[in-house]
């Protein structure tokens, strides 16, 4: 049973799903919209409009002089949030052991409740996508601190959760517009022309410091924190013009290009109304779901790959795939539960980034250091700088950027431990002169080690002039390695392979399929 100290922490709730699924208009068409999170933490926000706009709150619709203007904060009440512990999920085929977990968590005691995040869609060929997420909630906490002490104590009892944050009462407040007034919240900007905000985006390949256009309607809102939160409500294919040319460099071939488009459009569907639902929208502006933008800031060729894949997505066995990438996998793509925790996904198996990728041997059955050395015919190698890497780091420079996380003093040495198949690393133990630390998983690894670029390397060691002992990674690849290789997409466009070949090469069984 449940112990006294953080009982009184649980929200009541007769509530027994929390759905975010669209189940009453599950066709999806170009007009499908998402609700993106383009700024938050605001008490000022500068905007232009080149003929003006309409402010339409409560009150009703003001118009917003053209030119330069701004909105400034005025008044905030937060939002009310609660935490739920999630501690298990579920697909949809999963009812039956969905309703024993469900059993077993009342017969112990808790409150458990379903959040239902992603959605369900019919395709143009009139099939449907399911791709919905059943998450157990086994209590509701009205503090991030009370459900952080809840998640400790479960973890001492072998029981694992996460925390999922939802708005229960939104916030309220005032805001004043430059030459329209002033407004109680929540304030919608719709205008017929893009409203250019001054936005910092960080995408893959660059940090793009422009301002940003938005074609969609900009909703104002007070987020957790107290501060303006500003939301784009756009069109599917609109929200894309914005984020494909942040994914990939437009100046790339045409074909790697599409792949990329066909690969952008499948995982916005598969993550819409996901982990940004329960805060009241479907994804935020930056790397933590995809960079973005603004819907107006398109380039020429982006713009073409998006037109000509329009409607194009990737689906197997009933779901859209997730269709995650990185820059260079450095010969062979990686398996994603050897990367993250999670289930395993049959469209995101490891393969041979080459010609004939079924012949091949992985790098974990060949060996990681007599791989490195092999001649390769990979489509990443034209990736100079990334495809092959050194760096090395004395040991007083190793040590000082090891024990920024890990406490272990003068490092001694570093064992290599599981490997997944494209031969990324899965652990790694530092042996230091004071204490031995295991790390896990591919990105910790890459961060210990000062912010290498994979995880797929090995150690040598070596003496400098001085005496004192060198190590030297050795490594391939740019990223996690899961899914599309993007200088594998180029180099294999740059072949004269198709789009379409390259997307389903890169995700395993994956067919292509359309909306209207």
């Amino acid at each position: 049973m449940r112990s006294n100290w953080y009982s009184s922490a649980i929200v009541a709730s007769s509530l027994l799903f929390v759905a975010i699924s669209a189940a009453d208009d599950n066709q999806i068409t170009s007009e499908m919209t998402v609700k993106v999170r383009i700024a938050d933490g605001e008490s000022l926000v500068p905007f232009t409009t080149q003929f003006g706009a309409t402010a339409v709150a409560e009150s009703g619709p003001v118009a917003v002089p053209a030119g330069a203007s701004k909105i400034t904060l005025v008044r905030a009440e937060s939002p009310i949030l609660r935490y739920h512990l999630i501690a298990k999920t579920f697909l949809p085929y999963e009812s039956l052991a969905q309703n024993e977990f469900i059993q077993s968590v009342k017969a112990a005691g808790y409150d458990p409740q379903i959040i239902v995040q992603g959605r369900e869609f019919r395709t143009e060929s009139n099939s449907v996508v399911d791709n919905r997420m059943f998450l157990v909630s086994i209590a509701r906490c009205a503090s991030q601190a009370d459900a952080e002490r809840m998640k400790k104590s479960l973890e001492q009892q072998q029981h694992w959760c996460y925390i999922v944050s939802e708005v229960v009462k939104p916030g309220a407040g005032t805001i004043k517009i430059d030459g329209a007034g002033t407004f109680d919240l929540p304030v919608a900007l719709i205008a017929d022309h893009p409203v250019e905000l001054v936005r910092v985006n960080t995408g893959y390949w660059k940090e793009n410091r422009n301002n940003q256009k938005y074609t969609g309607t900009i909703d104002l809102e007070i987020g957790p924190d107290g501060k303006l939160m500003v939301i784009e409500t756009v069109s599917l294919e609109s929200y894309l013009l914005g984020v494909l040319p942040a994914e990939m460099p437009h100046e790339w071939p045409l074909e790697a290009l599409k792949a990329q488009a066909i690969a952008a459009r499948s995982e916005v569907l598969a993550n819409v109304a996901g982990k940004h639902a329960l805060d009241g929208y479907d994804f935020c502006g930056t790397e933590h779901c995809r960079a973005y933008l603004g819907s107006a800031n398109g380039k020429p060729r982006t713009d073409r790959a998006l037109d000509e894949t329009r409607g194009g997505f990737l689906v197997r066995d009933g779901r859209i795939v997730t269709t995650v990438f990185s820059a260079t996998c450095g010969g062979w793509t990686e398996n994603n539960d050897s990367v993250w925790s999670g289930r395993a996904q049959p469209a995101l198996r490891g393969i041979a980034d080459a010609p004939l990728a079924a012949s091949l041997t992985s790098p974990r059955e060949m060996g990681v250091w007599k791989w490195l050395d092999a001649k390769s015919n990979a489509y990443c190698k034209g990736d100079s700088e990334y495809f092959r890497w050194r760096r090395s780091f004395t040991q007083t420079e190793l040590t000082a950027i090891v024990n920024k996380s890990l406490g272990v003093g003068r490092v001694q040495s570093i064992e290599m431990g599981k490997r997944g198949v494209s031969g990324r690393l899965e652990s790694v133990k530092v042996v230091g002169a004071s204490a031995t630390r295991s790390i896990q998983k591919e990105l910790n690894i890459r961060r210990t080690f000062g912010g290498l670029p994979s995880a797929l390397f090995v150690v040598s060691n070596s003496k400098n002039k001085s005496g004192e002992t060198v190590f030297t990674f050795i490594g391939a690849g740019r990223g996690h390695g899961v899914g599309l290789c993007q200088n594998g997409a180029r180099g294999m466009a740059d072949a004269g392979i198709a789009a379409d070949e390259i997307v389903t090469h890169y995700f395993v069984g994956a067919a292509i399929e359309r909306y209207k």
